[in-house]
């Protein structure tokens, strides 16, 4: 259980390091017009990638037959986790950072929209999305907790998941007045330091899997 749990918590922390949504859900929430609204749908859309991305890997991960324990397909299979992680962390590292443009529809005033482009920004944000898999994929597999103890770990997983969208909402729900500073300084940060950090986590997560897969060979 804590090798479950120390391997799901490192997939979340690094699936919640997307500055570039995190930097749009700032600009939506500063608007003028339906601030709040936009900022929701957008989340929504996000969500419903993470449900369904969280749910194959659950999928996948039940299918592999965890019962029997690993075998040479499914240690194979580990490596080739570790060597992908390793692969998307040295892209991160050496990659400029994603921009995501506003100016075209910051001025939209239909809500669909806004849920429509959280769907094409978690679908095509692959590091994030490939993390939130992996995490559904461990918890499908898991081995001697049962079946509402693996829901809640999926939406732990999801929280983690939605939260670049969730925190800036929550954030200005809950401290109106003094919000704009907290995310604008946060945001800093983010941007300046996240690829150092999602390289670190994708190098350790890399080197977990292909040391999870190496032992059944050993």
């Amino acid at each position: 259980m804590f090798e479950l749990l120390s391997t799901l918590i490192t997939l979340d922390i690094a699936s919640t390091l997307s500055p570039g949504i995190f930097a749009l859900v700032i600009v939506l929430l500063g608007g003028k017009w339906h601030a709040k609204s936009r900022a929701l749908a957008l989340l929504i859309g996000i969500l419903l990638v993470g449900i369904c991305s969280s749910f194959l890997g659950f999928r996948l991960g039940n299918a592999a037959n965890p019962e029997q324990g690993q075998n040479q397909i499914s240690a194979l299979i580990d490596i080739g986790f570790g060597l992908i992680f390793i692969f998307f962390g040295a892209k991160v590292l050496v990659a400029k950072d994603r921009k995501i443009k506003t100016s075209s529809v910051d001025t939209g005033k239909q809500i669909i929209k806004w849920l429509v482009l959280g769907i094409v920004l978690a679908a095509t944000n692959f590091d994030a999305l490939f993390l939130n898999f992996t995490a559904g994929k461990q918890v499908g597999q898991a081995i001697g907790i049962d079946f509402w103890e693996k829901i809640l770990l999926l939406v732990f997983n999801l929280i983690f998941f939605i939260l670049p969208a969730l925190l800036p909402l929550a954030v200005v729900i809950l401290f109106p007045v003094i919000a704009v500073k907290i995310l604008q300084k946060l945001n800093f940060y983010v941007i300046k330091y996240s690829k150092y950090l999602i390289f670190f986590l994708f190098l350790l997560l890399g080197l977990m899997f292909i040391r999870k897969g190496l032992v059944f060979f050993i």
